[in-house]
């Protein structure tokens, strides 16, 4: 399990390069034939993107659980839109939906298992989304972030480091 993996020796395996244009544009694709035509999925590229090495295995994960929670929170349908970006150094993923949007006093337990915000008990899930793309964007070296107005939307953001670690 991806949890797991934070603390193992796996961790010391060397990632090779990769073509993470093709891999991104893949996952959209994927959601976008899960999510059906009351979501506009959106994906937009600039900077240099170039030069990334990482697991693409845990990026995958990373990607489908956040436009997942994008289509999932926006019962109404809407624009989910992913924003890669690439310095020199780093890639930053934004992923930004129009949904219900994140109270202010859950943002803070998010990245815990088995937590969930309190407005989205209707909608099914486990909890474990974020803490396990937490996980994954670690085990990158990266960080993530989220701002959220409820009723509004969210925006997620990620930012990976482009070399080895």
């Amino acid at each position: 399990m991806t949890i797991e993996r934070a603390g193992s020796s796996e961790d010391t395996t060397i990632a090779p390069p990769l073509n993470i244009l093709e891999l991104v544009a893949d996952v959209v694709e994927e959601q976008r034939w899960l999510a059906g035509e009351q979501y506009e999925i959106i994906f937009r590229v600039s900077g240099n993107t170039k030069g990334f090495w990482g697991d693409s295995d845990l990026l995958r994960q990373i990607l489908v659980n956040l436009l997942s929670n994008g289509i999932k929170y926006s019962p109404n349908g809407g624009k989910v839109e992913l924003h890669l970006s690439g310095t020199t150094s780093h890639l930053i993923f934004s992923i930004q939906d129009q949904g219900i949007g994140i109270p202010l006093a859950d943002q803070d337990k998010l990245f815990q298992a088995f937590q969930r915000a309190s407005n989205a008990e209707a909608i099914a899930g486990t909890g474990l989304g974020l803490a396990i793309t937490q996980t994954c964007v670690k085990l990158h070296g990266g960080d993530i972030s989220i701002d959220s107005i409820e009723d509004v939307g969210t925006t997620v953001t990620i930012r990976l480091p482009k070399g080895l670690r």
